[in-house]
């Protein structure tokens, strides 16, 4: 009954309640109506980000177990909503229910989205890469150019993260993105006495894409190549 009260106090309370201890599995199906009520509310402009957050991790945590259950459409408006939230908390809701949501295409959208977030790739940069390393590979496909340009963004802010990117796009069979994401990150360094150990081994990495790449378009006289360079 506290679920569907009016007032956003009595409500976000109760909701809060539920989300630290659950009820027995008999409330469940009427626990989780009341949950993705409470999701639908908060969604607009008006809506209490802190009570969105609390719903959805109560409605998604019900379905651990059983993702079937939950129709693809359902999971592209459960990714939506949570991409309304802060980065730092969407970037743990993804993280949590990567099972139940990962199959989306959105999926991968919405981990591109926290990672772009300054306080998100801060807090969260390791879970939300490692989230990234298990989507499937045709969702990388289909957004290589949205991957690279954040972890541009990350790189420019000082993060560690290119030889991660380099690993994702790699194992998703993107070699040319690879070579090309290294080249940029190569470019960005000058040969001055102070950059110079960066430059050396952005080179090393570029080198090694580059081998990979030519391996898999069969030529093996530029993958010698590139072999001679990275051994050089």
């Amino acid at each position: 009954i506290l679920l569907t009260d009016v007032y956003v106090i009595v409500h976000a309370a109760a909701i809060e309640v539920v989300d630290r201890k659950r009820l027995p599995e008999t409330y469940h199906s009427a626990l989780q109506k009341r949950a993705f009520l409470l999701i639908m509310a908060h969604s607009g402009p008006n809506g209490d980000k802190d009570v969105l957050k609390t719903a959805l991790e109560v409605f998604l945590d019900i379905q651990r177990g059983a993702p079937k259950n939950l129709a693809p459409s359902t999971v592209d408006l459960i990714l939506s909503r949570i991409m309304l939230c802060s980065g730092y908390e969407a970037a743990q809701l993804l993280r949590r229910h990567r099972e139940l949501l990962q199959g989306s295409l959105l999926y991968t959208r919405a981990l591109l989205g926290a990672l772009n977030d300054p306080q998100a790739s801060e807090y969260r940069l390791d879970e939300v890469l490692a989230s990234l390393a298990c989507v499937p590979a045709k969702h990388l496909h289909a957004q290589a150019d949205q991957f690279i340009e954040v972890m541009k963004n990350c790189s420019e802010r000082r993060y560690d993260v290119v030889d991660r990117a380099v690993e994702i796009l790699t194992a998703a069979g993107l070699w040319k993105e690879a070579v090309d994401f290294a080249r940029g990150e190569e470019a960005r360094w000058d040969d001055s006495q102070w950059n110079r150990p960066s430059k050396l081994r952005s080179q090393l990495r570029t080198a090694a894409c580059e081998v990979e790449y030519f391996c898999s378009t069969g030529e093996p006289e530029k993958t010698k190549q590139a072999a001679m360079e990275f051994r050089r």
